[in-house]
């Protein structure tokens, strides 16, 4: 990795990675040019090659420009043997950040939109939950109002199915918001009297939580 002569890294680290040819020559390796995290795996696979030991042809490190930007590069090593016995190794690379950059952009356009179908999914799945939930209250609600309008007011059971009354037009508000939420009905926003509706589920709330 050691050279003071003008190599095809140096002049690929001059053109992308914006160095002076002071800067490279005067370097005391390729290495000098590694990021930390590439530094080691590098060198030990360039000392595999000058072993004759099996080596990594193909693969990712990063390279630091003289502005201090960390970049992706791609490499290539191909050792060609000559007829006098001796080798050369051909090495060509590639800067391929942008390239990266770019698929995790994809990568996370596509993550945004498979989120926004799973929404629309759960919305057309709301919807058609609260359409049929809908249809059941109010035919809960018609009977109830039959049944209460033919009741004397001393009935003791009135006071229950008022209350059942009460629930059921409860569950219908929710219905409808999520109906709205499936954008299935148009929201119509009303001013609300917080006192009435928490005063109005006291009966409900007292026996449904119980002394504790």
């Amino acid at each position: 990795l050691k050279s003071a002569k003008p190599t095809q890294s140096h002049t690929m680290l001059e053109m992308a990675g914006g160095y002076t040819r002071e800067q490279l020559y005067g370097a005391e390796s390729f290495a000098s040019f590694l990021a930390p995290e590439s530094i080691e795996f590098v060198i030990a696979n360039f000392g595999k090659f000058l072993a004759g030991q099996p080596y990594e042809h193909h693969y990712t490190f990063y390279f630091v420009r003289a502005d201090g930007e960390k970049r992706l590069c791609e490499k290539y090593m191909v050792d060609v043997e000559n007829r006098d016995g001796t080798r050369n190794l051909i090495i060509s690379m590639l800067d391929i950040t942008d390239r990266q950059r770019a698929e995790e952009e994809r990568e996370r356009l596509q993550a945004q939109l498979l989120q926004s179908q799973k929404m629309e999914s759960v919305g057309r799945l709301a919807g058609g939950v609260a359409h049929d939930f809908n249809n059941m209250l109010a035919v809960i609600l018609g009977h109830l109002e039959l049944v209460l309008g033919e009741m004397d007011e001393d009935d003791p059971l009135l006071d229950s199915l008022t209350e059942i009354q009460k629930a059921a037009e409860r569950s219908a508000e929710l219905t409808r918001q999520l109906l709205a939420f499936a954008r299935k009905q148009t929201v119509i926003p009303k001013v609300l009297d917080l006192n009435e509706t928490v005063s109005g589920m006291n009966k409900m709330l007292k026996r449904l939580i119980g002394e504790n």
